[in-house]
């Protein structure tokens, strides 16, 4: 993981804080828990203005899920439960929200925010 720049204002970002946290949740089954921690990432990178970091959210995002639909596809946050409730989920929200942050930084958001934005499109076209 490499640690977020500081915010603009001078103060400490808490984004690498945050990731730590997200992740340790997610590894010990707190899914909840890891997602809202990842959403508090999301905010954190949005408001220092990182687009590097903001890729790193919606990498987490996928992995995440992705290990949630493989493990635990019955969860209440996994695609198949969302897809029941005619919702895409919660993590391609966030992903979604992610991408909308990075492109509000650069109009032309990194190659990895583009893939995922590809990707993310996919998806949906597949429901």
């Amino acid at each position: 993981m490499t640690d977020a720049k500081p915010a603009p204002d001078g103060r400490p970002s808490l984004f690498s804080d945050l990731m730590a946290v997200s992740r340790a949740a997610h590894a010990a089954g707190r899914h909840e828990v890891a997602y809202h921690t990842l959403v508090a990432a999301m905010h954190a990178a949005a408001e220092d203005a990182d687009a590097p970091a903001l890729a790193q959210v919606v990498h987490e995002a996928e992995a995440q899920i992705a290990r949630i639909d493989r493990e635990t596809p019955s969860h209440r946050l996994s695609t198949a439960s969302a897809s029941g409730r005619q919702h895409p989920g919660v993590y391609a929200m966030l992903v979604r929200q992610a991408l909308a942050h990075a492109e509000m930084i650069s109009p032309r958001p990194a190659s990895a925010l583009t893939d995922a934005a590809a990707a993310l499109r996919a998806a949906s076209e597949k429901r």
